[in-house]
């Protein structure tokens, strides 16, 4: 069972989540990092069960298209154009090879889960609401997690950047907003933290 997933569509989100073992723990890890703020995102801010569902199946797949490429993207630090070129479909290589296994809003979220609320990025189509839940929550776990070019971020670091990114309309401000009231809820002592981030 996964979290807001249907348990008719479980088997086949396995099925799609054993792919990521093959590329380590990152991928996924960083699936269920997602998923689990997607989650958090949808009770705070009063999404449909139906758009819930559908938010839930992008969280834990919006990367499957990474599964696709050489094993290499993943172990070094440094890429090529070409390789950045090629890592930059795999939303439309991770829709492909999902197919009808989602429906056409989900697969519009997968597509655009790396275009800005201004239209900047890669992939295809602009985020909805729901799309954005996706968007931020991929990118708050992939900041909090390390990757093999750089450390993981802070708290106070992720909240900084992720501020400035919605100052910028690259994420939608209110749904990050719901995320700052969820982590600063979690954990009462994250309070200081949230305050300091926004100083200066």
């Amino acid at each position: 069972m996964y979290l807001g997933v249907n348990p008719e569509n479980s088997a086949e989100i396995e099925r799609y989540l054993d792919l990521y073992t093959n590329y380590g723990h990152n991928l996924l890890n960083h699936a269920y990092g997602c998923a689990s703020i997607a989650s958090a995102l949808c009770e705070a801010i009063g999404v449909s069960p139906n758009d819930k569902e559908d938010i839930m199946v992008a969280s834990y797949l919006h990367d499957i298209g990474e599964t696709q490429l050489p094993h290499r993207f993943f172990t070094q630090s440094q890429l090529t154009d070409r390789d950045k070129e090629l890592l930059n479909k795999h939303p439309q290589i991770g829709v492909n090879l999902l197919g009808e296994t989602i429906n056409e809003h989900t697969r519009e979220m997968i597509l655009s889960h790396h275009i800005d609320v201004n239209g900047v990025g890669y992939g295809e189509g602009i985020p909805d609401k729901c799309g954005e839940i996706v968007r931020v929550a991929d990118i708050y776990t992939a900041l909090m997690s390390p990757r093999i070019y750089r450390r993981s971020y802070s708290l106070p670091e992720t909240i900084s950047v992720m501020d400035k990114m919605a100052d910028r309309k690259h994420i939608n401000k209110e749904v990050w907003g719901e995320l700052r009231k969820y982590l600063v809820s979690c954990d009462k002592s994250k309070y200081k933290i949230v305050q300091q981030s926004n100083k200066g």
